[in-house]
């Protein structure tokens, strides 16, 4: 413990440089008792270069869907100016790190093809030619960006070099994959050959001669919020019954809330099919709902639904999309998923309810790692492995009592 807390104040120097411990840290934070700390890490979105990238790419792409090509190429400039170097380069012998580096690696190529995209759009083809020589010696078998510096360098006034650059492209991918370019390219080809107008930029869209002033952007921008889902389904009507259990929750999540210690709060419901196990667990879910104002997950698992049960990795690309992620940025792997899925839960106060699960297998990659969440899990099977390995709370739901 003494050599976990130098290394936690090593790391505290370094994310928080002149912050003492008597001003209290707001990044590396603690908390429990001194033989019993808990450590997390709170970081905004602009604080992490890989997120408040895509926060800016974002924004570039709805201004320049808006047609505001100024503004969103300087947002590009913003997100592309957060590189230094590949990412992720000094963590090593993790496979992990690697995909990761490779997504945000893609990202980062797309994000340059559409700073060109604004450039073209801006008449400015000399600076999309230079920034197209970079991205095509580093991209020898990308069309896109070859189809680009046909473009500017034809809308430059320069169509001998235009024609010259698709003979290279074709060349290329003869030699390296034995093809020839896509439609698109060689229709491209054709319309510089015969000098087609549709290739000029429209008169309407012309720069204003001289150099184009581009907006500011401020650094400390304020961030849009990501979506706080609210899903959980509609309250039975006339609920009626179950004191009991409501009661049995309502306590679980009261001890459970005092408990430093505990990983996360779930119950697990378990009865015949029809005894009511996913009305309690709605109804009570609303009841307690103002407590987590992060949000409301709700995923029906499909246990004994017709069809096969819903796969862990598909699950998880649900949960995902529910909390902002695009289905573009979804990682492919479903470790990887998984970890995306509980770093965005970290520190988050949210309720999520796993509707008809079938096994301990597809409920288990599903569920959060931050204190702060509560999780449900109705299934017709006991599922004590959930008992065994996470301290839930187990209620075996029976038929109505008589007075019910």
């Amino acid at each position: 413990m003494t050599t976990l807390r130098t290394h936690i104040l090593h790391l505290r120097r370094i994310l928080e440089p002149g912050r003492r411990a008597r001003d209290g840290f707001r990044v590396l934070v603690s908390s429990g008792g001194r033989s019993n700390t808990n450590y997390a890490l709170r970081l905004a979105e602009r604080d992490v270069d890989a997120l408040w990238f895509l926060r800016l790419a974002q924004r570039a792409r709805a201004a320049f869907a808006d047609g505001d090509a100024a503004r969103a190429v300087a947002h590009w400039d913003a997100a592309l100016a957060l590189w230094s170097g590949p990412p992720l380069d000094e963590v090593r012998d993790r496979g992990f790190a690697l995909a990761e580096a490779e997504r945000l690696t893609e990202m980062r190529v797309v994000a340059r093809e559409e700073r060109v995209d604004g450039l073209l759009a801006l008449g400015r083809n000399e600076e999309a030619v230079d920034a197209l020589g970079t991205l095509v010696e580093e991209q020898p078998l990308r069309e896109r960006p070859r189809a680009q510096l046909v473009l500017a360098l034809y809308r430059a006034g320069r169509q001998a070099d235009a024609l010259a650059a698709y003979r290279d492209v074709r060349c290329v991918l003869d030699v390296e994959l034995g093809i020839q370019p896509g439609r698109a390219l060689r229709e491209l080809h054709q319309q510089v050959l015969n000098a087609d107008p549709a290739l000029d930029l429209d008169a309407a869209a012309e720069p204003a001669p001289g150099p184009v002033a581009e907006p500011a952007v401020e650094p400390a921008a304020p961030v849009a919020p990501a979506p706080v889902p609210r899903q959980l389904p509609l309250d039975v009507a006339g609920f009626t019954g179950r004191a009991e259990r409501l009661r049995e929750l309502d306590a679980q999540l009261a001890v459970r809330a005092q408990a430093a210690d505990q990983t996360l709060v779930i119950s697990s419901v378990s009865g015949m099919a029809g005894v009511g196990k996913t009305a309690l667990a709605v109804h009570w879910m609303h009841r307690v709902a103002d407590q987590f104002p992060d949000g409301q997950l709700y995923l029906s698992l499909r246990g004994y639904a017709p069809g096969a049960p819903l796969a862990p990795d598909e699950a998880l690309g649900q949960l995902l999309r529910a909390l902002g992620v695009p289905p573009g940025h979804l990682p492919e792997q479903p470790d990887e998923k998984g970890a995306l899925y509980r770093s965005l839960l970290a520190g988050k106060r949210v309720l999520v309810l796993l509707d008809d699960a079938a096994a301990l297998e597809q409920v288990r990659p599903l569920l959060p790692a931050s204190p702060t969440c509560c999780v449900v899990v109705t299934s017709r099977n006991d599922l004590r492995g959930l008992t065994a390995f996470h301290d839930a709370h187990h209620i075996d739901l029976g038929a109505f009592q008589e007075e019910e």
